[in-house]
């Protein structure tokens, strides 16, 4: 995850090659004049949503959330301040089964959070397959098999995913 600045050297030049490997290359800030990330996110991120809502408990505000497919989660990067620019912190947010592999999130208008689900490990979109699940704040769930926590948040699916 990286914070874009106009003009910004982030340490990968094409004219490098494609590998990533070069040593005039730098992926979090290592060579000189070159600027970090903010975080690192899981692998095969996919969708990101920045949290400005009202629908999650206070403390999600203003978080960056993370559709991770291949970790089979949900990310949560609370945003800090780092000098001129910002670091991210990886919390704890939803944890999938493995057959959860979110690929899409949305904010719907009382605050609740739709994720789209892949399900499959492929690449063959089976509409058989895929699902759509909510999460909300203490109140309604959406679907059948809510799983919730102490915290006000409560996941709806079907696919064995859980909030930490």
């Amino acid at each position: 995850m990286v914070h874009t600045v106009e003009g910004g050297d982030y340490g990968f030049q094409f004219r490098y090659g494609r590998a990533g490997r070069h040593v005039f290359q730098a992926w979090d800030g290592q060579l000189q004049g070159t600027l970090p990330m903010m975080t690192g996110v899981g692998e095969a991120p996919c969708g990101f949503l920045s949290y400005e809502s009202k629908g999650l408990p206070r403390e999600y505000l203003g978080n960056l959330l993370v559709a991770s497919w291949a970790d089979h989660r949900i990310e949560r990067y609370v945003v800090k301040e780092r000098g001129a620019s910002y670091a991210a912190e990886l919390k704890p947010f939803v944890q999938g089964g493995k057959d959860f592999r979110p690929v899409g999130l949305a904010v719907a208008p009382d605050g609740s959070i739709y994720v789209s689900d892949w399900v499959l490990s492929d690449y063959n979109l089976d509409f058989g397959s895929a699902e759509v699940l909510g999460i909300v704040g203490s109140g309604e769930a959406t679907a059948q098999g809510k799983l919730g926590d102490e915290k006000g948040v409560i996941v709806c699916a079907k696919s064995g995913a859980t909030v930490e």
